[in-house]
């Protein structure tokens, strides 16, 4: 197939880490993808500041500076197709500038939807469902998951593309896991309630119950809950001799926190939660991960197999897992090992990409 151009409008931030930041910097420095387009990006970087005036403005002017950007590549680079990786709740209404801009030109546009909540963002007024529906007209979209394709049902009944997130494997070798005493367990993600750390403590406290032997730790940055809050209830529960306060771990540190983990716990029922990264970084770690069914996970997690899916907001349950594995180091190895060996075999960036590419080159096709 002829190559033709393609803008990649992407989203980057220099303070903050997730699914989307981290999809988008691989696309950016993908070698398959410059092989198979002509290939142009924009970097939209996200405004950062603890001032919330200071917030607005910065995020008002980079949209301007975006936005002059952009008609200069649509006017002088005239792209065939434009891949826009896109946040499709969190910056909809600042999104909008650029999608208007992208149809005044008609230029065929694809989202690559990094996140959920549409339908329910779209019926909380007329306003919103209208401009969803003018935005998702005549556009192609692609879902991390089959498990998403329910979240725009409402606003888009047009065809869906699957590529799945990828994670940049290490080097590793899980034979250099060390063997512990006790099984570690770990809670690593921001310190946000509905990500379920409240329901990882109550568990915790729910083995001590049970007198059960572990060593359980909790690492991540600050979110909607302090780090003096959680380090109050372990204190209220007694759990000091059992449950520790890492904070946030980055990179080598990271890497090696899971090394030395034996079961990894992600109790999420978080609104936005479409993937969940970490949890690929556990199986690659070959952690046995016990999560929940929200969005997209129970697709990377087979329940039995490489871990265990629980209810959202159940610490009973998630004890109940956790004492299975806790009483069985043969199933947590089994587990880890085959977390790990779905990981490499499905969701690696090698593959994300080599998807991306495949389903462009569809898209293009069909234009």
């Amino acid at each position: 197939m002829k190559k033709v151009r393609v803008l990649f409008l992407l989203k980057s931030s220099n303070y903050h880490k997730n699914g989307l930041y981290e999809m988008c910097s691989y696309v950016k420095e993908s070698q398959i993808i410059m092989d198979n387009f002509y290939s142009k990006y924009l970097l939209l970087y996200v405004a950062n500041s603890k001032n919330k005036l200071l917030y607005i403005i910065f995020s008002f002017f980079n949209l301007i500076k975006y936005a002059i950007k952009l008609i200069f590549i649509l006017l002088f680079s005239r792209p065939k197709i434009i891949y826009f990786a896109i946040s499709p709740v969190k910056t909809f209404y600042r999104d909008l500038v650029y999608i208007f801009l992208i149809k005044l030109f008609n230029i065929k546009l694809i989202y690559h939807l990094h996140g959920k909540g549409i339908n329910k963002f779209a019926a909380k007024n007329r306003i919103n469902l209208m401009l969803y529906k003018w935005a998702y007209k005549n556009v192609v979209v692609i879902c991390l998951s089959p498990l998403l394709k329910g979240d725009i049902s409402d606003i888009y009944n047009g065809t869906i593309h699957i590529v799945n997130n990828g994670l940049k494997t290490s080097a590793f070798h899980l034979r250099k896991k060390q063997e512990n005493p006790l099984p570690i367990l770990l809670y690593l993600s921001n310190l946000i309630k509905s990500k379920g750390v409240f329901d990882y403590i109550e568990a915790v406290r729910l083995l001590v119950e049970k007198k059960a032997q572990f060593k359980a730790f909790i690492a991540g940055g600050k979110g909607d809950t302090k780090p003096e809050i959680l380090q109050n209830l372990i204190n209220k529960y007694k759990l000091n001799n059992y449950l520790e306060l890492l904070g946030p771990l980055y990179g080598q540190e990271k890497t090696d926190m899971m090394l030395q983990s034996d079961i990894f716990v992600f109790p999420t029922y978080y609104e936005t939660e479409t993937w969940g990264l970490v949890i690929m970084e556990a199986m690659e770690a070959g952690l046995p991960v016990i999560s929940t069914p929200e969005a997209a996970i129970p697709e990377i997690v087979d329940d039995g197999v490489t871990g265990f899916l629980v209810k959202k907001k159940q610490p009973d349950q998630i004890a109940e897992k956790i004492l299975i594995l806790i009483n069985n180091p043969i199933l947590r190895k089994q587990m880890g090992f085959a977390g790990r060996k779905k990981l490499l075999e499905k969701y690696t960036v090698e593959i994300f990409e080599k998807k991306l590419v495949e389903a462009l080159k569809t898209i293009i096709k069909k234009i």
